[in-house]
């Protein structure tokens, strides 16, 4: 399958960050894709050691902050073996770290490679990305809206919406509404709606955002061509 060109939409959500992402991110648990998969470590290892939890995600976090976390580097200590190759740097150095912190060498051994086969799960059968893996269960979670649900003044479209924007809320699920908004965006600048989408993941940007950056910009671009038309 070619890969779409994504280059317009990428530069366009980067603009939008800049602007308004700041303020936004006050509103989103998960801004970034790579904290949940960084949550799922975290909950991976509390299971193996007896370290206070706020210990555990310290050392989830410290992790993270020295790039020891990248999925694919982390699938390919598994890939074809039955244990992760612990002579890597990358696993000699998650090993170091989980003893430092507090795990025995046993523990640390075990955390690696739950960690990699987590890791290689994802990339095989979700493109590497946690978000897909949560994405693909929303979606079936709509098609079982639209089997259990029947409104009688709901349309189809907005109770796939309605449905969509209370998953967006209560499980802060990484969908996109693929509203008029987003719809408007994609048109004005010459794009579709799976090439913004695609962007928001290369950028590992939480959908939800996204659909909040782009209303951000259609209010301010229809703010701003109602004070052009009041200056006239």
């Amino acid at each position: 399958m070619a890969k779409i060109d994504i280059s317009e939409a990428r530069y366009l959500l980067l603009r939008e960050l800049r602007s308004y992402g700041e303020e936004l991110s006050l509103s989103h648990p998960w801004v970034w894709e790579g904290e949940r998969w960084k949550e799922l470590v975290f909950a991976i290892l509390a299971q193996l050691s007896d370290l206070a939890e706020d210990d555990v995600r310290e050392l989830a976090d410290e992790m993270d902050e020295l790039e020891l976390l990248e999925i694919p580097a982390l699938a390919s200590l598994v890939r074809n073996r039955k244990t992760p190759n612990l002579a890597d740097p990358l696993a000699r150095h998650i090993m170091e770290l989980a003893q430092e912190s507090g795990l025995s060498l046993e523990q640390a051994k075990r955390g690696v490679a739950a960690i990699c086969e987590a890791a290689l799960a994802l990339e095989e059968q979700f493109g590497g990305r946690i978000q897909n893996y949560l994405r693909g269960y929303g979606e079936t979670m709509l098609g079982d809206m639209a089997r259990i649900f029947h409104f009688s003044t709901l349309n189809t479209s907005e109770s796939r919406l309605a449905f969509t924007y209370w998953l967006q809320n209560v499980l802060n699920m990484p969908m996109s509404l693929l509203d008029k908004n987003v719809q408007q965006f994609c048109e004005q600048h010459g794009l579709k709606p799976s090439q913004l989408i695609a962007a928001a993941d290369e950028l590992d940007l939480n959908l939800a955002l996204l659909d909040d950056l782009v209303q951000y910009a259609i209010a301010a671009q229809k703010a701003s061509s109602e004070k052009a038309e009041d200056s006239e």
